[in-house]
């Protein structure tokens, strides 16, 4: 291949990626389905009886929420969220379920700079009960018929904090 041929090649290739800005530069958008909605599905397809049925349906489920970025809210408890690469978070009000609710994990948030966890922790500190808004790509999600369920969400990042509504029960259904 000639000199010009290469030259005009890089420059028409070059002219190509400035049009078409890679896939990773532009953020995903918000999914607008909340851990309510997950919670449902993930309780549907735990009550599968088949236990192959049951492990597909919780393929399927892992298939459809993973690699997606949401906003969700949760009870920030200090002492569970001192890492920028693992806090854990409270995920549900249970005033909002009409039956109990058992589910024990707790998606961990990861922060990609550790003033984001400070700035977060810092807004909850005049709340006796802190409940935060944050957005994050659920990075990391285990659905299996023998291992606990493991939510993971990184590149977090807080939204808001407010304090838990009298109306709200995160830490249990039962009344305070």
């Amino acid at each position: 291949m000639s000199r010009g041929a290469l030259a005009g090649l890089l420059v028409a290739t070059l002219g190509w990626l400035g049009c078409h800005p890679a896939e990773s530069a532009q953020p995903a958008a918000v999914d607008g389905r909340d851990q309510y909605e997950f919670v449902s599905e993930l309780l549907a397809a735990q009550a599968i009886r088949d236990r192959d049925e049951r492990a597909l349906a919780l393929d399927g489920l892992a298939s459809a929420w993973q690699k997606r970025r949401y906003q969700w809210e949760a009870r920030l408890v200090p002492p569970l969220c001192s890492r920028a690469d693992r806090c854990l978070v409270l995920p549900f009000d249970y005033a909002r379920f009409d039956r109990r609710v058992v589910q024990g994990w707790m998606p961990t948030l990861e922060f990609e700079d550790a003033s984001e966890l400070d700035a977060g922790v810092a807004a909850c500190a005049p709340y006796d009960a802190c409940i935060v808004s944050f957005e994050g790509m659920l990075s990391g999600l285990r659905l299996s018929v023998e291992l606990p369920t493991n939510l993971a969400f990184s590149g977090v990042r807080f939204i808001a904090a407010r304090a838990e509504a009298s109306s709200e029960r995160w830490l249990s259904r039962s009344a305070r």
